[in-house]
């Protein structure tokens, strides 16, 4: 394998754990606005 070729995959490896982060980050928001909603209906009780 060249340099060429391992600077191709390093930065393939690089979008696909970008990509996985992201989806990860929204995952979490998703989850943290849904504990919010649900405390705040338990507060409101």
């Amino acid at each position: 394998m060249n340099v060429e070729e391992g600077q191709i995959n390093a930065y393939e490896r690089y979008q696909t754990s970008k990509m996985r982060f992201n989806r990860y980050k929204s995952m979490l928001e998703v989850l943290n606005t849904q504990i919010t909603i649900v405390s705040q209906l338990i507060h409101l009780n």
